[in-house]
């Protein structure tokens, strides 16, 4: 008999039953709408190969690069890159040695890296929003999830005096999480005055920020303006870890890699922190990968190239700004109300529909989204926006779906 004879299934990941239904139907004419990439504009569903990426895929081809084991921290110029993006050499937290940042193999690595050490060093439990990512389910798994108020299920809005009025509350040392931008799923995110105020209640009450950055960039078309919270909370004295993610803002999606950073208070605790660090790094990753972090380390660092990525980001922002209104059009010229979807913003559009409802739209229409109702707005053109706006009124104005 097998050791394995009697372990149970476990549930599939929401996003992957969604594709395999794509994958499975036969229809000729299909929508996949899971899967938060960026479609190249006018050309969907070929995927966006960001051209400041193939050019220094070019430069790094020619340089005859070896493939020696990197540290286990990971290449010191990419962690400096990366770690520029959001503290330069002239901020506090670098001149006082409150900052460290290290490579992960992804922004998911990232995520469990940060985990990891807190379960190890600080806290039994993490506060997530009451509507996030189903993967956190997985990375956190080392934490008890707990959640705290964000998204109101009868405005279909931020529930923004709840959540402030839960944060004033929330017990000293707690650890909360925090999607910066583009929030997954629901596409709604705190303006600035609404980050001041969680900020400083966070401050008050020594809560730690877990900051998520996978979509910096989306939102606004810069990334340095939709990372502006995380110089917010610090300026107030937070402490934080941040997990960042090259996946969506490089679109390198299969040469993914991500960064850890940490800060902190006091230096001291920096430096101790970091011997546990390289200890986690080496159970749970080992080694990070070259090629991905090359690539980075010639983009931020050739001002050309770094210029030409910021403007990619702002085209990218614009477009899903373009056919997010494409959407809203046609959900207006067929009399489907727009209040609740006017104010999301970034790569997801948000039904907030049941499972009923996402099944009827994959089995009528061959429409598949991610439960709940996440669409990647990325992958709706003008070819292909009537249908979606046709199957989405069938399907949240059919009375026995509800």
């Amino acid at each position: 008999m097998s050791l394995f004879s009697n372990i149970p299934l476990e549930p599939k990941d929401p996003i992957f039953i969604s594709n395999d239904k794509f994958n499975n139907s036969k229809a000729e004419h299909k929508m996949n709408l899971t899967f938060g990439v960026l479609m190249e504009p006018g050309n969907e569903p070929n995927l966006y190969q960001f051209k400041c990426v193939s050019k220094a895929q070019d430069i790094i081809s020619k340089e005859n690069l070896d493939h020696e084991y990197p540290p286990l921290t990971g290449l010191p110029d990419y962690n400096m890159a990366i770690q520029n993006l959001f503290f330069d050499k002239d901020s506090r937290v670098v001149k006082e040695s409150r900052i460290m940042t290290v490579q992960g193999i992804t922004g998911g690595a990232a995520l469990t890296i940060g985990a990891d050490l807190l379960s190890k060093l600080a806290t039994k439990s993490i506060y997530l929003s009451n509507k996030t990512w189903s993967c956190y389910q997985g990375l956190f798994q080392k934490l008890e999830i707990k959640y705290y108020p964000y998204y109101d299920e009868k405005t279909k809005a931020i529930d923004f005096e709840n959540m402030s009025l839960f944060f004033s509350k929330l017990e000293k040392g707690s650890v909360v999480s925090f999607i910066i931008n583009s929030h997954n799923p629901t596409g709604l995110d705190l303006n600035l005055e609404q980050w001041g105020i969680i900020g400083k209640l966070c401050a008050t009450n020594k809560i730690f920020v877990f900051f998520d950055i996978p979509y910096a960039g989306y939102s606004t078309g810069s990334f340095q303006t939709d990372i502006t919270p995380v110089r917010l909370f610090e300026s107030f004295g937070v402490e934080m870890f941040i997990a960042y993610s090259t996946e969506k803002n490089f679109g390198m999606y299969s040469d993914n890699c991500g960064a850890f950073m940490a800060i902190l208070n006091k230096p001291k605790a920096i430096s101790a922190l970091k011997s546990h660090l390289i200890v986690c790094c080496r159970t749970l990753n080992s080694f990070p990968s070259l090629y991905p972090a090359r690539i980075i380390i010639k983009i931020l660092n050739t001002p050309e190239l770094k210029e030409l990525w910021e403007s990619e980001l702002k085209s990218i922002s614009d477009d899903l700004k373009n056919k997010r209104q494409l959407v809203l059009k046609e959900f207006e010229h067929l009399n489907i109300p727009i209040n609740n979807y006017v104010n999301q913003q970034g790569l997801y559009l948000f039904l907030d529909i049941n499972q009923k409802q996402v099944d009827y739209l994959g089995d009528k229409y061959n429409v598949f989204v991610v439960p709940g109702g996440r669409v990647s707005i990325s992958c709706i053109s003008s070819k292909n926006v009537k249908v979606f706006a046709e199957a989405v009124k069938d399907t949240i104005n059919n009375k026995d779906l509800i």
